[in-house]
């Protein structure tokens, strides 16, 4: 009886000395906040893989994060000040960047707050469907389709937005390409092939520095057969020599 007390009691100490002497979790911490909020579709489905970046408004620093499965997000360990929000849809996906609240550039977008020691919440973002343009690209003379082919669209309004969607496609084995997540807006199409077999051109057969024929493209809608059928490229040919000996440069 008097062993098992023993043990019992001895039992009982290492019990209070685990209690007494754990190691204590460490607090929250104070000395910086956080954003945090939900990107979403016109149907209020979480965008998954959206891109939320912020820039600190007096020094310009960035910090960004990538939402979650359902859409939503948190950046920490922000110092005190206010912020500017930024948010990029997926690669690939048609969708329209935004800077908060709901603006379309910089120069329109609200500041967000931020105070150490606190949560800033619902900073969200609904982002709109872009337009989306595509075409095919072959061969002037036998309409063959010329994979590799560089497709720059670029704004031809004039009022170039802060944030510029991606605005370039390379042509695939079928020679076509597409665009997505663009403006609603006037572009200009240029088509560069990457040999030297092909003269570029614009869009309708524009060449050279002639005045381009501008799309028209509509958020939420698809242009299409934005198509041209290159040429085969002229080519030059010489010699250079030195003047004083006549041997090849």
């Amino acid at each position: 009886m008097e062993m098992r007390m023993r043990r019992m009691l001895v039992a009982l100490l290492g019990i209070l000395t685990v209690a007494v002497f754990a190691p204590q979790l460490a607090s929250a911490d104070t000395s910086t906040g956080t954003i945090s909020g939900t990107v979403t579709n016109a149907a209020h489905q979480g965008i998954s893989g959206a891109a939320v970046q912020l820039t600190d408004v007096s020094n310009g620093n960035d910090y960004s994060t990538g939402t979650a499965s359902d859409g939503t997000y948190a950046i920490s360990g922000l110092p005190s000040g206010s912020y500017q929000v930024l948010f990029l849809p997926p690669n690939s996906q048609d969708y329209l960047y935004q800077y908060y609240p709901g603006k379309s550039n910089a120069a329109a977008a609200q500041a967000v707050t931020v105070t150490a020691g606190q949560t800033t919440s619902n900073i969200d973002a609904s982002l709109a469907t872009g337009a989306t343009i595509s075409g095919k690209v072959t061969d002037a003379a036998g309409g063959a389709p010329l994979g590799g082919v560089l497709v720059y669209v670029r704004d031809y309004s004039g009022g170039y937005p802060t944030y510029v969607s991606p605005t370039s496609a390379t042509t695939d084995g079928n020679g076509t390409w597409s665009i997505t997540g663009l403006p609603t807006g006037l572009y200009q199409v240029q088509f560069y092939p990457t040999s030297n077999d092909y003269a570029s051109q614009q869009y309708k057969d524009v060449m050279g520095q002639d005045s381009p024929t501008p799309v028209t493209l509509t958020a939420g809608s698809t242009t299409s057969n934005i198509d041209a059928a290159l040429t085969r490229a002229g080519q030059i040919s010489g010699t250079v020599t030195d003047g004083t000996t006549n041997l090849p440069a």
